[in-house]
């Protein structure tokens, strides 16, 4: 049971291509095309902005798009309690994750997955990346979110996946730091990354093997003065002028207040994605992809 012009523009939103979300649909792109324009003359708004490539939503489309997760949710979970009306026996549904996006998604949304699934019992796993990638690849996992080791999508065998969300990697720097070591511009350059000391993340977490990488590539050994498991503490540490630290942009949602540290773009501008994983072999499919939208609607939040 789908309503065609919420699965259409979700489509057009996800792909950010009209080639690509027609043939996801399997329908002619100037069907699509044709499709879309009609709604926005229904609704007398604009939904996408084609000036840019790839096509962006408009505010209007975000919010559009939001109401829609909820409405096709609300669709899928009325076809699956119609068949299962008897069924509500508790059952568990095993989440692994990282820190980082742990602490900034789960409290935004477990309290309203909880509303909707009380029969569900969650386990929740927390660790590092390469560790939940194992978990991956053993089926220890339901439903996993996180920036995988590699940035590609179908990376395990027996889940589905869909990048979630791509994220800006800034360096972020004391403010004092930035006066000692000169830094006039929102961008650093090589010579004075050479400079700074490093705050790091332990290895075995994926901004660490970002950072690692990012000096192979300029060609120098950084000054690592301290290392910690936790990428909020990093920040933190970075604020109190230890040493710089590469974050990613929405690190601030963990601590708002703090006023003595910058964001610096790098010459070469980095991103990292944010991926989810569903198992295929899940009973509680339609829960799992609930989790999932919870997550996509928070992101459209974030970009906001």
């Amino acid at each position: 049971m789908r309503t065609k012009q919420y699965e259409y523009v979700i489509a057009l939103a996800e792909t950010q291509s009209f080639s690509q979300a027609a043939k996801n649909l399997y329908i002619a792109q100037s069907s699509l095309s044709q499709y879309i324009l009609n709604l926005e003359k229904t609704l007398n708004v604009t939904l996408f902005d084609r000036s840019q490539t790839p096509i962006q939503l408009t505010q209007h489309g975000k919010i559009y798009l939001e109401t829609a997760y909820v409405i096709m949710h609300l669709e899928d979970k009325l076809g699956t309690q119609l068949q299962t009306v008897d069924a509500q026996a508790t059952s568990i549904l095993r989440i692994g994750t990282t820190r980082y996006w742990s602490g900034l998604l789960l409290p935004r949304i477990l309290g309203r997955f909880q509303d909707s699934y009380p029969h569900i019992k969650l386990e929740i796993s927390e660790t590092r990346t390469f560790e939940l990638s194992d978990k991956l690849e053993h089926k220890d996992v339901d439903v996993a979110f996180f920036s995988p080791p590699v940035d590609l999508s179908g990376t395990y065998a027996n889940y589905s996946c869909e990048r979630l969300l791509k994220e800006k990697i800034v360096l972020a720097i004391n403010r004092d730091l930035k006066r000692y070591y000169g830094i006039m511009s929102n961008v650093v350059d090589r010579e004075t990354m050479k400079q700074l000391p490093y705050i790091s993340l332990k290895r075995g977490q994926k901004m660490r093997h970002f950072s690692d990488q990012q000096f192979t590539e300029l060609g120098f050994a950084p000054n690592i003065v301290l290392e910690t498991e936790n990428i909020a503490t990093a920040y933190k540490l970075a604020e109190s002028g230890i040493g710089a630290a590469f974050v990613p942009a929405h690190i601030y949602e963990f601590a708002p207040n703090l006023d003595n540290i910058v964001h610096f773009d790098l010459e070469t501008p980095r991103y990292w994605s944010l991926y989810g994983y569903i198992s295929d072999s899940l009973e509680n499919q339609e829960a799992a992809n609930y989790l999932i939208t919870l997550i996509k609607m928070e992101v459209l939040k974030l970009d906001k």
